[in-house]
């Protein structure tokens, strides 16, 4: 099955862009975001610069790619669990509302069927008590990590080539 990107005027893809309130958080977004998808473009094609649609498996230049995640839902708990939010395809995530079966057979394929539902069922506990509040994290030391964590990954991988 393909995949076509749907170039969608400003406005509308404004509309469709998650909101986040907190400009800390959102930096804290952003870092993890791109080091996620760096770190699955190195996985599935061994490149920085493209990488594999976990859903539909298509091939696409990195800045095609969005961080999808496995629970829908923006709560703490959820948006930066590392093994839990992977490289997608605009088209699959906004769309496709993420492909939430197709998702979920490739994180059983990934991690295991018993491994996934244990994690399921807490993550989507976690996500509808929003169990982690926004005052509990510091933002600027996460987005401080994940800025270290993508430069440590891309030296590493620039040492490879």
């Amino acid at each position: 099955m393909r995949c076509y990107i749907v170039h969608t005027p400003e406005r509308t893809r404004d509309k469709l862009a998650k909101k986040v309130n907190n400009p800390e958080k959102k930096k804290a977004w952003d870092a993890f975001s791109k080091y996620k998808r760096i770190l699955d473009c190195i996985a599935t094609t061994g490149t920085t610069v493209a990488g594999r649609c976990i859903t539909c498996g298509q091939k696409f230049h990195i800045s095609m790619l969005q961080a999808g995640h496995f629970i829908a839902g923006r709560s703490n708990a959820v948006l930066f669990n590392r093994k839990f939010v992977n490289a997608q395809c605009r088209y699959c995530n906004e769309y496709n509302h993420g492909k939430p079966k197709v998702y979920r057979e490739a994180m059983v394929y990934k991690y295991g069927k018993s491994f996934v539902d244990r994690w399921e069922t807490k993550l989507r506990g976690l996500a509808k008590r929003g169990a982690i509040t926004d005052r509990q994290i510091n933002w600027e030391q996460r987005t401080a990590r994940y800025k270290r964590l993508l430069k440590v990954l891309k030296a590493r991988h620039n040492g490879n080539e």
